[in-house]
């Protein structure tokens, strides 16, 4: 039996530096009444008993009825296709499969860290955002197909983390299909600021637009959110850069504003010239080779940052519902000093 793979769907928050540029003062969540816990569908997946499987997967789908199908049908597929009862018997005995599971459970023996900085992170959630339901979690592995699944509906999302996602960057089996620029950050520290790039990804409005500065300010406004929900976390983990490359960034802010203004591309809409500045690449073009790519998203950031610190009245949910980047762009007064 050939497992197919279906699509990878790496929401790649985006990192920064160990020290925290224009952190604000960290609000006193401890009176928020909530708590995170992971269902785990993986663990309730394999064990399943292969003799009964019919009986066992009605069970899984009355239990996580949303994620079960979605997992079914197009997290794990089979060529030619299968019954679902078929599907998963074969998902779960197949050898290498259960290698990876074990892998899993070496790694990830409890998540109880996780659950304890996603509780954090979703106090600050309810702080900043009140009126947003908060998300569910469940952990699955699907022969590394993705990192984080995003589901539910408008009264609530749902969130799947594929732990065979997050192995660490010398897992060797990501050396087949990862460059080194993205494996490094597919371990355990980087986990959770990914689970919350995926929130922000679903809280905001799309599309901004094609332009470069509404990509910039879209990526921007997620690392904004990241930031004040993962108060304590690096930024470096936030930007999913090195910290050389972090330090770089915040080193040469204004010079990339002056690129980006120079080359007259931000407001240019050519995915040839933008593309690097806002997707995962090695590197940024037409920049020193020191120049991480996504630069332009840092700068999104700080434009972010900068709205919100000149425009005080601004609620982090009404942020979200901005759909003009320009208008935050004008709002933002961005000035960038160079650095001391």
């Amino acid at each position: 039996m050939k497992w197919g793979k279906f699509f990878f769907f790496f929401l790649l928050g985006i990192t920064f530096y160990h020290c925290k540029s224009d952190k604000e003062k960290t609000p006193d969540v401890t009176n928020i009444d909530l708590s995170v816990k992971i269902d785990r569908f993986d663990l309730d997946l394999f064990a399943l008993d292969t003799n009964n499987i019919q009986l066992g997967l009605s069970n899984l789908v009355k239990k996580y009825p949303d994620f079960s199908e979605i997992f079914i049908q197009n997290l794990i597929i089979t060529e030619p296709p299968q019954s679902p009862e078929n599907t998963v018997r074969g998902f779960i005995t197949f050898p290498a499969i259960k290698k990876l599971q074990d892998t899993v459970g070496i790694v990830y023996p409890n998540l109880q860290d996780i659950e304890k900085d996603l509780t954090q992170a979703m106090k600050y959630m309810k702080y900043y955002m009140p009126e947003k339901k908060t998300p569910t979690f469940l952990s699955f592995i699907s022969e590394y197909s993705n990192a984080i699944v995003t589901y539910g509906d408008s009264t609530q999302s749902k969130f799947g983390i594929g732990l065979d996602m997050f192995l660490g960057g010398e897992y060797p089996v990501y050396e087949a299909f990862l460059p080194n620029y993205i494996k490094r950050s597919q371990d355990k520290k980087h986990l959770v600021s990914k689970v919350i790039a995926a929130i922000a990804e679903d809280i905001q409005p799309k599309p901004m637009g094609q332009r470069l500065l509404d990509q910039m300010i879209y990526n921007g406004r997620k690392l904004y959110l990241e930031n004040i929900l993962l108060p304590n976390e690096q930024d470096s983990i936030l930007m999913e850069y090195t910290d050389k490359q972090t330090k770089w960034c915040v080193e040469n802010e204004q010079n990339i504003w002056l690129h980006l203004i120079s080359e007259n591309i931000l407001y240019s809409t050519d995915r040839d010239k933008i593309q690097k500045l806002v997707n995962p690449s090695p590197n940024a073009p037409n920049m020193p080779a020191e120049a991480p790519g996504r630069a332009g998203n840092f700068i999104g950031w700080k434009i972010v940052e900068s709205f919100m610190k000149h425009n005080p009245n601004v609620t982090v949910s009404e942020l979200f519902k901005i759909s003009d980047a320009q208008y935050i762009m004008d709002k933002a007064k961005y000035k960038p000093e160079r650095a001391k």
